[in-house]
């Protein structure tokens, strides 16, 4: 399902931290459990099931509220941002981590 709903600041950062800690992962989606929403959205008791990377698609497109059109822009948007981050890490502009 669709849980952009609880898409928080403290989970973003949560995410965003947790990613920086794998070398060369600028884009993907990861796989949660955790025991309520409440904690979730404030970045507390959350463990990582499954980290994914380039070739992952973004999973709310199976949200059966979804229209297939709308799955198809979501895929759009997400091919784009990718190309972005491959074209700016060729030309360096995206320094790697260390």
């Amino acid at each position: 399902m669709d849980g952009t709903k609880f898409i928080t600041p403290v989970l973003e950062r949560f995410i965003d931290d947790m990613n920086r800690g794998v070398d060369g992962f600028y884009f993907g989606h990861n796989d949660f459990r955790v025991p309520s929403e409440e904690d979730l959205m404030n970045g507390q008791n959350i463990r990582i099931i499954e980290l994914n990377g380039f070739t992952s698609e973004s999973t709310n497109i199976y949200d059966p509220k979804h229209s297939l059109w709308c799955a198809y822009k979501t895929l759009l948007k997400q091919y784009d941002l990718a190309f972005e981050i491959v074209q700016k890490s060729e030309s360096s502009e995206i320094a790697p981590r260390s």
